[in-house]
């Protein structure tokens, strides 16, 4: 062999190593995903059981924790049910380095406190500073609205009782959120939203919902562009009359049978 030939093939050698290497760094840096705890208690088990999951289909967990979530949440099942590399408490590290350092970042019980801040882009406490940042970022950014959705069975459950008008304004909280790129669920489908947003589609954004006008003939229409309709987009969009799917669009039957339990007419178009 001769020495351009030699020198060729080691080269490529390691052209081919350093690609190796540089692959297994991003697909790394894509299954590290950040746990924000806002303090909300509405389905926790539910939220641990998901996020079990998703550790043993291989991501890679480190958790923040609000001030109010270090008190009342049981830190025991998030270390055994998370295994968490890293638990940051808020005074810890600046939010927005957090924000920067993980591609995904998952709120699993997010309070109607984060979520009227995050709505009205206040971001005047550490958590809120975290996720609004990582919004910024076009991050990954996934929240379970459970404690913020004035739908949820187990609120109703609890006792709580709000008004139509309250309960309009905590949906136009999530809508707004949605519409800023963070992808919304229920944490019953935290397990399969993230496994579709995070591990199968990988890094990137595109809103939850679209709204498309408000105004005369389309007053009380939502138009979702969403490949699987669930029951959380009914839910979101209780106010509204028509909601538009796409013609090959799957919507589940729970979603089908909400929407007819609120008079919504679903449009395939």
């Amino acid at each position: 062999m001769s020495r351009d030939n030699l020198e060729n093939a080691i080269y490529e050698v390691l052209i081919s190593y350093i690609a190796e290497k540089v692959t297994e760094k991003i697909a790394m840096y894509h299954k590290k995903a950040l746990v924000v705890f806002t303090g909300s208690l509405m389905n926790f088990d539910e939220a641990m059981k998901n996020l079990k999951k998703l550790r043993e289909d291989g991501l890679i967990f480190e958790v923040f924790l609000s001030e109010s979530a270090g008190y009342l949440l049981d830190l025991s099942k998030i270390q055994e049910n998370l295994q968490p590399v890293e638990i940051y408490q808020s005074s810890q590290k600046l939010p927005e380095q957090l924000a920067k350092d993980f591609e995904t970042v998952i709120v699993p019980t997010m309070t109607i406190n984060t979520a009227a801040k995050l709505a009205c882009c206040i971001a005047d406490t550490p958590a809120s500073r975290l996720i609004s940042s990582a919004m910024m970022r076009e991050k990954n950014v996934i929240i379970g609205i459970d404690g913020c959705c004035p739908d949820n069975k187990e609120r109703v459950a609890k006792g709580y009782k709000m008004t139509e008008s309250l309960k309009a304004q905590l949906r136009d909280y999530m809508k707004k959120i949605a519409s800023y790129g963070a992808y919304l669920t229920t944490l019953e489908n935290l397990y399969d939203s993230t496994k579709r947003k995070v591990l199968h589609l990988g890094p990137g954004g595109g809103t939850f919902i679209e709204n498309k006008g408000d105004a005369g003939e389309n007053a009380g229409c939502m138009v979702l562009s969403k490949k699987v309709i669930g029951n959380v987009d009914i839910l979101l969009n209780a106010g509204c009359r028509v909601i538009k799917v796409n013609r090959d669009a799957l919507v589940t039957t729970l979603a089908e049978e909400t929407a007819r339990g609120k008079k919504i007419q679903l449009i395939r178009e």
